[in-house]
């Protein structure tokens, strides 16, 4: 059995974000362990998604590069690049874990969380570990939405597509569900090979006059869609219920107000992500909706000393959704263990982490509400 004082269960961006924090701050004794290999996530993504945050170097101004993890680092100064792929973004973390000579423990698979007085056991291939405190970075991208569409199976998720090609096999256009960044990734990667599309949404993220990247859709996104859009079919005000399938139509999409669309293409779900649906979430945290239930320490509001950081953290209302977001929170969990554990955090990391917008403790102060 191993002992440590905090598992940070994650090697994505926030799960070594906030152990660079936790050792910046002045506590020892953290492990993180994942899955996979470092930025696992990341590796899985289509080789052609690309961020649609740009990185920037401007950290010498106090404005980290907007996927930075951490105050002092840039990926795009070492990548080069202003939207890195996922797998380029994965190189990024592994140096950032190198640099800071950070203890990852990769393909180390959890199969149990429990809580016995006031330390945490975990079930792992590798043997049972225990902690004093557990943190949740396991992110959102394994586990794909698919609620409230009776036959989803039938489909293929955007997070599940290696390549786009096997979709231009046939004339039928491809029935795109979702008007988010994903579904609209999806029509601009399919037009790049001449494929048709049909887009179906509720609400399309193009249409919004909101600033926020979580509810419109980005630049970098809307600029592509408008050179394509020609081949794209949009569908607004439209809610897909079912996919079914039967020997004379192939696939039939069903829409709420009666509709049908048949298609011989498999139809691609854009209907986003919930880690609601990881299993070692289930008992730890209370739910509401497709959220974890935080209080305002980013910690779960049934199970203490768990706590969860990354995109599916929503605090006093506000989701913080992507990186430059939810980065801001990183030195607050770390600030809060080490006080638990009676250690003043060094006031001169702490003081780099505010000075570069990347210690926010009040979320009130966040003008635009997302909606991921």
């Amino acid at each position: 059995m191993h002992d440590y004082r905090v598992i940070v269960i994650g090697a994505g961006p926030a799960g070594l974000g906030t152990a660079i924090a936790l050792q910046e701050l002045g506590v020892s004794d953290v492990q993180v362990i994942d899955q996979g290999e470092i930025g696992h996530s990341f590796r899985q993504w289509h080789p052609e998604i690309r961020f649609i945050s740009p990185s920037f170097t401007t950290n010498g101004f106090g404005f980290p590069d907007l996927n930075a993890i951490t105050p002092n680092s840039s990926p795009t100064y070492g990548l080069h690049t202003e939207h890195p792929s996922g797998r380029q973004y994965a190189r990024y973390l592994e140096e950032c874990a190198a640099a800071y000579a950070l203890p990852v423990l990769t393909h180390t698979t959890v199969t149990k969380i429990q809580r016995f007085g006031d330390a945490f056991r975990l079930e792992t291939n590798r043997g049972e570990m225990r902690a004093k405190y557990v943190i949740s970075a396991v992110g959102d991208f394994s586990f794909p939405a698919t609620r409230g569409i009776r036959g989803a199976e039938l489909g293929r998720h955007y997070a599940q597509i290696a390549s786009y090609r096997p979709f231009t096999l046939q004339e039928d256009p491809v029935v795109i569900i979702g008007g988010g960044e994903s579904g609209f990734d999806a029509a601009i990667k399919l037009a790049a090979l001449d494929q048709r599309s049909v887009l179906i949404t509720d609400v399309a993220a193009i249409d919004s006059v909101v600033p926020d990247p979580s509810i419109g859709l980005s630049p970098y996104t809307y600029q592509r869609y408008t050179a394509i859009q020609e081949a794209v079919s949009l569908w607004q005000g439209q809610r897909v219920t079912a996919i079914t399938q039967t020997a004379q139509s192939p696939y039939t999409v069903h829409l709420e107000d009666g509709q049908a669309v048949h298609t011989r293409q498999v139809p691609i779900l854009a209907t986003g992500f919930a880690s609601v649906d990881a299993p070692l979430q289930t008992d730890l945290f209370a739910h509401r909706g497709d959220r974890a239930e935080l209080n305002r320490l980013d910690e779960s509001t049934v199970t203490p000393n768990l706590f969860m950081v990354g995109p599916e953290v929503t605090h006093e209302g506000v989701i913080l959704c992507y990186i430059y977001k939810y980065r801001q929170r990183f030195a607050v969990v770390a600030a809060e263990i080490a006080q638990r554990e009676g250690i003043t955090p060094n006031a001169k990391a702490l003081a780099v982490y505010q000075a570069n917008h990347m210690y926010l403790t009040d979320l009130a102060d966040c003008a635009v509400d997302c909606v991921c």
